[in-house]
């Protein structure tokens, strides 16, 4: 019951507005997505490996150009494909990083 009666008094603190309660929950929140994503790294390590083919690459300008050219920050974009199995896939995903 301790539990529950801290996560009551964690959200009525957040809900008035106090920093206490609104960091509690976004630390909450970071620890169950770097969590979340950890699993799911984790089962992605042990997937077979096989090779695939590059079919598109390319970087992409973020928001307006700044003066300083170190200060952009770009997108990479690509497409893949890859067979496992005789089963053809594709993809777009270049980071196993996955947040909720």
């Amino acid at each position: 019951m301790l539990l529950v009666d801290y996560l009551l008094a964690m959200f009525q603190l957040a809900q008035s507005g106090e920093r206490q309660g609104i960091v509690f929950f976004i630390c909450a929140y970071a620890q169950l997505s770097c969590g979340y994503s950890f699993v799911y790294q984790s089962r992605i390590a042990r997937w077979p490996m096989v090779w695939g083919e590059l079919q598109d690459a390319a970087s992409r300008l973020l928001g307006a150009p700044e003066h300083v050219i170190s200060e952009r920050d770009y997108r990479a974009e690509l497409r893949y494909r890859y067979a496992v199995d005789g089963q053809a896939y594709s993809g777009r995903r270049l980071s196993p990083w996955l947040l909720l």
